[in-house]
Parts: C-alpha cells; sequence; structure tokens
C-alpha cells in the first residue's frame, strides 16, 4: 500500500516539474540530490504552490538522510527525483513512466525508482 502511495507522489510531483519547464524551459534548480531533510518542504524548489499547494512528503521518510525519503536534483537542464530508502527486492514499481534507479542497483535487488532525464541516470 505504501509503495502505491509513494509512486503516486513521485509522478504527482514528476508531472508537476514537466509543468514547470513547459511554463519556464528550465527544470527547478537544486543543487546536490536532496529531499525535505535537507531543503524542508519546499525539497522542489518553485514547484509549491504554483505548480502544487505542497509537496509530498514521504510516507515512510525518514527525519534525516539515513533512511527512506524523496530526493531531487536538477541543474535546469535535466534533473533526478527519486524515492530512496525501498526494500532491496523491491515490487513492481516499473509503472506510470517510473524506473528503478540503475545507480542504486546491485545484484541484490535496488534501493530507489524515480524519474530522471538523459545524463541524470548515474547520479
Amino acid at each position: 500500500m505504501l509503495a502505491r502511495k509513494r509512486i503516486s507522489d513521485l509522478v504527482t510531483v514528476n508531472d508537476a516539474i514537466k509543468a514547470f519547464h513547459a511554463k519556464t524551459g528550465a527544470y527547478p534548480v537544486a543543487q546536490g540530490l536532496q529531499g525535505a531533510p535537507d531543503r524542508g518542504g519546499n525539497w522542489v524548489p518553485g514547484l509549491a504552490p504554483d505548480y502544487l499547494a505542497e509537496l509530498p512528503v514521504d510516507p515512510l521518510g525518514a527525519p534525516d538522510n539515513n533512511g527512506p525519503q524523496y530526493y531531487y536534483v536538477s541543474d535546469g537542464s535535466g534533473y533526478k527525483l527519486i524515492v530512496h530508502g525501498v526494500s532491496p527486492d523491491g515490487a513492481n514499481v516499473e509503472v506510470l513512466g517510473v524506473k528503478i534507479d540503475p545507480a542504486r542497483r546491485n545484484e541484490t535487488g535496488f534501493w530507489a525508482y524515480g524519474f530522471w532525464t538523459e545524463g541524470f541516470a548515474a547520479i
């Protein structure tokens, strides 16, 4: 059930990122792959309140970066949006465009999934 909520949140945020890009010609800029523990409620700068009333918080979210969290990074020309801290065997998350993060995958499974543009897969 929580996996569905996390996927739904990512799809919602990704749609807002695309709307931001369609209007401005750039993605919201954010240095470093960080989430709410680092950036607070505005963990994807510029989306709330114009594109989303507020940004969702990972229902499994840890109070720091040592546990599950939504993360975002962008230089304006590309981006990566992931949920980190999934079980290594995971669930069937490759739905609605969500992909398993190649940078957080090994022989025992994967640790993150989300959306990214070309060039940001390895981040």
